[in-house]
């Protein structure tokens, strides 16, 4: 018995260490055999979101496809939308950015470029002395050289508005409201909080300027892409058109659009690169084939016009100003004065070119 006692309890002594050997070695199998699992678990699902990106991807492709051209994305709008109806369209344009008062001042005005020719540079306008901010960035701030942010960025989103409207022509009238309201005391012309209205006959024209607001922003890089759908609330260059039943929010620079019904319910939303690349496209063809290219100068030229019409209706001290398209006048000779301005001598450019 004392020889038994002793096997028993030499096996218990070895028993402990034999079941931790066995332990650490299950445990050992187990934890790579698990982090192999997860790994594995982790692949696939990254596998299942890749997938998943590229059917997501190739539909964005067929939708930007489909909404590629003029026609195409204007047609959206009214036919299948039908948010373009006479006397049911309001088309309301936003120019909203955060920007610092850019006027020249009474600064250093640095030393001129050698071999520069600062005659040329001032071209038309009358001259005046070099100065580095003037050259820099300030000259947007004078009527001399610019329109102010509304033919500088606004431009964009007006003619882009004006399409989707089937590029309408010229508006009959035209309310501008605004003035140098944040930046004060400078010595900047152009306004930094600009409303403008036009009457188009059969819709009406909205313009919002606005020159201090930070969290306004333009799209960004990976938005024009098509990559990102845009926060439309704050996107500094969107158009907004209001039908009767539904509501649409397009961009300039991409992110596509999205159509909204009652109670913000999503119709559709739908992502879209910026056009670039069917411009190029197009005029290329267009050379080739001598045919019209998508975005002519007629169509440039009344954008323009319809832009230059609401500076000249602030400029006269926020006026409303009646236009006559046939004649090229309004119905305020001091209005029809500035429709052209003055030229510099050696600068002229004659009636007939």
């Amino acid at each position: 018995m004392g020889l038994l006692n002793s096997i028993i309890k030499r096996r218990q002594r070895w028993a402990v260490p034999v079941v931790l050997a066995m332990s650490v070695f299950m445990l050992a199998s187990w934890f790579p055999a698990r982090l192999l699992w997860s790994q594995h678990q982790q692949i696939s699902q990254v596998n299942s979101q890749i997938v998943a990106l590229q059917q997501q991807e190739k539909v964005l492709n067929a939708q930007a496809k489909s909404i590629d051209s003029k026609t195409a994305l204007t047609n959206l709008a009214r036919s299948q939308y039908q948010l373009v109806k006479p006397g049911q369209s309001l088309i309301q344009i936003l120019d909203g950015k955060n920007t610092i008062s850019l006027g020249v001042g009474s600064g250093d005005p640095g030393q001129q470029p050698a071999n520069f020719d600062w005659d040329r540079w001032i071209g038309r306008a009358p001259f005046r002395p070099y100065h580095q901010k003037l050259f820099g960035f300030g000259w947007h701030q004078f009527w001399d050289f610019c329109g102010g942010d509304l033919t500088d960025d606004g431009i964009h989103q007006l003619d882009l508005a004006l399409m989707m409207m089937g590029d309408p022509g010229l508006p009959k009238s035209v309310r501008a409201l605004g003035g140098r309201y944040v930046h004060k005391g400078d010595d900047s012309e152009v306004a930094d909080v600009l409303n403008i209205a036009w009457d188009f006959g059969s819709f009406a024209m909205t313009f919002d300027m606005s020159q201090y607001p930070k969290y306004m922003v333009k799209n960004s890089d990976s938005i024009r892409r098509k990559s990102v759908i845009p926060a439309w609330m704050q996107n500094s260059t969107r158009i907004e058109i209001y039908g009767q039943d539904l509501f649409m929010i397009l961009g300039r620079h991409g992110g596509g659009f999205v159509v909204e019904k009652e109670n913000s319910e999503i119709v559709e939303k739908v992502m879209g690169q910026i056009g670039d690349f069917s411009h190029y496209q197009n005029f290329i063809e267009s050379v080739k084939s001598r045919k019209m290219p998508n975005a002519d100068i007629s169509i440039a030229h009344a954008s323009n016009v319809t832009a230059h019409m609401a500076n000249i209706a602030f400029r006269l001290g926020n006026t409303a100003l009646n236009y006559d398209a046939a004649t090229n006048t309004f119905d305020n000779p001091a209005a029809t004065a500035r429709i052209k301005d003055s030229y510099r001598k050696s600068y002229e450019i004659p009636e007939q070119v």
